[in-house]
């Protein structure tokens, strides 16, 4: 196996694209990151709360969350396409 040329490059680019539909307020969509323990360091995270989904991350930087202003559990299909560079 070898790593691909642009190595640095993609270490620092991410993206997600899913559809779903849902009538729950609350779950997870999509996980990224090591087992639960004491220190979990790096983790991407996205996960329905009150019915918005929830953009959760921290890089080593330190956690941040992004949150949509659009409600999605109406039982419809939605898309949602995360990408972040660094």
């Amino acid at each position: 196996m070898r790593n691909p040329k642009n190595m640095l490059a993609v270490g620092s680019y991410s993206k997600i694209s899913m559809y779903f539909k849902t009538e729950a307020e609350d779950g997870l969509l999509f996980y990224l990151g090591p087992d639960v323990g004491p220190r979990v360091v790096e983790y991407m995270a996205l996960e329905l709360v009150n019915g918005r989904v929830q953009f959760k991350y921290d890089l080593g930087s330190g956690p941040l969350t992004l949150t949509t202003d659009k409600l999605v559990s109406d039982g419809h299909w939605h898309q949602v396409i995360v990408e972040r560079s660094a």
